[in-house]
């Protein structure tokens, strides 16, 4: 073969930053189209919820109880599930985000990409909003409901027994200063031994029980209560929100991670949610990335190669995979040249493109005397082309990385190629080398200039 030209190639910084931006939208968009599945499935489930809590509000109005959800609300949120949820729904399956791994690298695609992506994004707050929305008014609906349980039966044996007791108007003079202190210490317990609280919060009402100890008059009571107490409550709510975010991001994060398992074809792992699990998400997600931004990477350059080689006038007639002992993989690609001679380009799994120019033939063979002077003619046309290839190359934003071998043409590397040893294709036409046909260099010229055309 001539002498090897083994090159790595790379992607410009613009076609590497427009490729990873079309990659990461696709990701995206698969990963938010699954959040919003599960949204309106989270929504959907609360349906006969609401419909059983429109029939608690409409018992509790009717018995002079006031629910925290009133009954039309509750109404008009069972119409948003019904209508919202089908609208939603609709829209995200006229054009559902799928894994293209095709990429064409321009700036109109990456914008295409990027209005996809705010699309989905866009029905994906839709439906967490809604979904939101039915979950606090459950919330609020189920704790009235019962709340207002005994009031409700209370009322109903009142007007089964006709009972009345004058007790019931005698005014409320409130607790005294130990029965207020009690039910403030009571409540810190009971909040340090229900809630699960980071170390901190916990040794903040630790140290404020013990203030307590030190509380005996009424007035200091109501103090303590309004300032001390109202202001774990407020740090403990701080941090409900806070992790409520923090859950939040981490479903985000598991639905990029699920989506990237796909695009690798790799099995996911389950993870719950804690600090740790986040940063172990976060990283095994960077690797992911790096190691699919790669493959891309490397498809992409196959592609171009290809593109260029049929732009150039070479005809793909065969291609091969071979794995050796050592593990390492390679692709072979062959292209017609000349009159029985073929450029082979090699894809070895490291990323190294190596580009070979032989004689074709069906047997392993070495070349004769005559082929190996042909052979060398061929090899000083492909060298001369080989420049016009790297250019069209870079006009697609494949730039060189590092040349490895850019050897010039030899007799010493004149070699024969044995095309048993590819999948050829049938409906190619190609002749074996020979050396009557390779007399021809005037037709070889105007080949050239016809491929640089």
């Amino acid at each position: 073969m001539s002498g090897p030209k083994i090159s790595i190639y790379d992607l410009s910084p613009w076609a590497r930053n427009n490729l990873n931006g079309q990659i990461r939208c696709e990701r995206d968009c698969v990963a938010c189209a699954q959040q919003i599945s599960n949204f309106l499935r989270e929504a959907t489930s609360y349906r006969l919820q609401i419909e059983n809590l429109i029939t608690a509000s409409e018992l509790m109005a009717s018995r002079g109880v006031e629910p925290a959800v009133s009954q039309e609300e509750l109404q008009n949120l069972n119409n948003r599930l019904l209508e919202e949820s089908e609208t939603i729904r609709k829209k995200l399956q006229e054009k559902m985000p799928t894994i293209t791994g095709k990429y064409e690298i321009d700036d109109a695609a990456l914008a295409q990409k990027k209005a996809e992506l705010e699309r989905v994004r866009t029905l994906k707050k839709l439906a967490e909003g809604l979904r939101n929305d039915l979950d606090k008014a459950v919330y609020q609906g189920e704790n009235s409901r019962i709340a207002a349980t005994s009031k409700i039966e209370g009322s109903i044996a009142v007007d089964l027994s006709g009972y009345f007791s004058f007790d019931d108007l005698a005014p409320d003079d409130g607790p005294n200063a130990q029965e207020l202190i009690k039910a403030i210490e009571d409540k810190l317990n009971q909040i340090q031994k229900t809630e699960k609280l980071p170390e901190e919060l916990s040794c903040e009402i630790t140290q404020a029980i013990a203030s307590l100890s030190r509380v005996t008059t009424i007035e200091s009571a109501h103090l303590f209560k309004s300032v001390t107490v109202k202001n774990l409550e407020n740090h403990i709510a701080d941090y409900k929100a806070n992790l409520v975010q923090q859950q939040e991001a981490f479903a985000d994060e598991v639905a990029r991670y699920q989506v990237l398992c796909k695009m690798l074809d790799k099995a996911p792992v389950s993870y719950s949610f804690s600090a740790g699990a986040s940063a172990t998400l976060k990283r095994e997600i960077e690797a992911m990335e790096m190691a699919i931004i790669k493959q891309n990477e490397q498809q992409y350059i196959s592609e171009c190669v290809d593109q260029v080689m049929s732009e150039m006038g070479y005809d793909l007639i065969g291609t091969r995979d071979v794995k050796k002992r050592n593990g390492k993989q390679f692709h072979n690609e062959l292209y017609a040249f000349d009159e029985g001679t073929a450029v082979n380009v090699t894809y070895s799994s490291d990323g190294q493109i190596a580009m070979e120019l032989g004689g074709i033939s069906r047997e392993d063979r070495l070349p004769t005397v005559e082929e190996t002077q042909a052979l060398t003619g061929d090899m000083e046309t492909f060298c001369g082309e080989f420049a016009e290839f790297e250019k069209r190359l870079r006009a697609k934003g494949v730039i060189l990385g590092n040349r490895i071998a850019m050897s010039p043409p030899s007799a010493d590397y004149a070699a024969i190629i044995n095309v048993k040893d590819y999948e050829i294709d049938s409906s190619k036409q190609f002749s074996e080398i020979s050396v009557a046909h390779k007399k021809k260099a005037k037709a070889t010229e105007k080949k050239a200039l016809r491929r640089n055309d």
